[in-house]
């Protein structure tokens, strides 16, 4: 065979194999044209609908602990909790967070106090009401001071909420949730 008829069958190779490729994302671009432009079903639900879902078989003896708050969840069925108790918020979580979020406003070294905050004069006024409600709470008085350090140490030693709703406020310049999620 010569060269000329070997370059000419390699290009007509090449060529074949062009045009094929080529083909094949005509068809992608029309069948994708074509999903686009086709709308979407409108859904219709038959049959009785119920809230409750039973997963086949006996349920599981659960191991609850005797002390303590568990919760179970399974997806698409929900939430169980230990015999005799009730979900409660997640406070202790709730204020590393919050001390996490304030020692990244205002970083503090060790030895350092840091900067003062002064106590709310609305903080101050809660404090019966929130001593009633059984709340873990450092006592304040409006316009008291605490310094970073302090609000940090009554915040996660002591576990005050009091303190750490005044370092949220201190953070955000208010008490309302963001906005932003």
């Amino acid at each position: 065979m010569t060269r000329h008829r070997r370059a000419e069958r390699s290009g007509r190779s090449a060529l074949r194999c062009v045009s094929v490729v080529v083909a094949v994302l005509l068809c992608l671009g029309a069948l994708a044209g074509f999903q686009a432009l086709r709308g979407l079903p409108v859904p219709t639900v038959t049959g009785p609908l119920s809230l409750e879902r039973v997963l086949p078989g006996t349920a599981p003896d659960v191991p609850w602990p005797g002390t303590g708050r568990v919760s179970v969840m399974v997806d698409g069925y929900g939430t169980e909790s230990s015999p005799g108790q009730r979900h409660v918020p997640t406070a202790s979580t709730a204020k590393i967070m919050t001390a996490f979020l304030f020692l990244r406003h205002h970083p503090l070294r060790a030895g350092e106090q840091g900067p003062s905050f002064t106590v709310s004069a609305e903080e101050a006024a809660r404090y019966p009401a929130r001593v009633a409600n059984g709340e873990s709470l450092t006592p304040v008085t409006a316009g008291q001071r605490f310094t970073e350090r302090q609000a940090l140490q009554a915040m996660l030693a002591i576990s005050a909420n009091n303190i750490a709703d005044e370092v949220a406020r201190w953070c955000s310049g208010t008490r309302k949730p963001s906005s932003r999620r």
